[in-house]
């Protein structure tokens, strides 16, 4: 008798293991603790433990259910929030490069300009290298947000 009653239990156990119920924001019925986690962190630095959207990385709370922005207009937005004084941009990057190794060229040759053999002869003799070593790092920055034209321009190269 005890173990029919013993076999009863394991599948009753089984049962509630597999189906667990119906879950919302789009996952499959079943085991709700599979579900993949939201991950979005809350304001003590753990992570959301709500279970994201399908197919998405967040939960519905933090933004599985956002399709993003449709139109050109809603894209401007976006970027216009997101804007803090635009020193990680690509432009603003390449354009600081440019600056500075332009700069770098003016000091080098400032700092060479009375170079001659015997000097870089003693600096031979004493181990030091021939030429001092020049760098010079640019980061421009635009705190109002990005320039107008740039939006014109993204929008033409699309």
């Amino acid at each position: 008798m005890n173990s029919g009653r013993k076999s009863q239990q394991k599948s009753a156990s089984r049962r509630i293991e597999l189906r667990r119920g119906q879950l919302k924001n789009g996952n499959p019925s079943g085991d709700y603790m599979k579900a993949p986690r939201c991950g979005a962190r809350n304001r003590q630095g753990k992570p959301c433990q709500c279970p994201a959207m399908r197919g998405k990385r967040r939960c519905r709370l933090h933004g599985g259910k956002s399709t993003g922005a449709k139109t050109k207009a809603g894209l401007q937005r976006i970027r216009a929030a997101h804007w803090k004084d635009g020193s990680r941009s690509e432009r603003l990057i390449a354009e600081g490069r440019v600056l500075a190794a332009k700069r770098q060229r003016e000091i080098f040759n400032e700092l060479t300009k009375d170079y001659d053999a015997v000097t870089i002869y003693v600096h031979r003799l004493l181990g030091l290298p021939d030429f001092p070593k020049v760098k010079v790092r640019a980061q421009l920055r635009c705190p109002d947000g990005p320039p107008p034209e740039w939006a014109k321009e993204s929008d033409e190269a699309k």
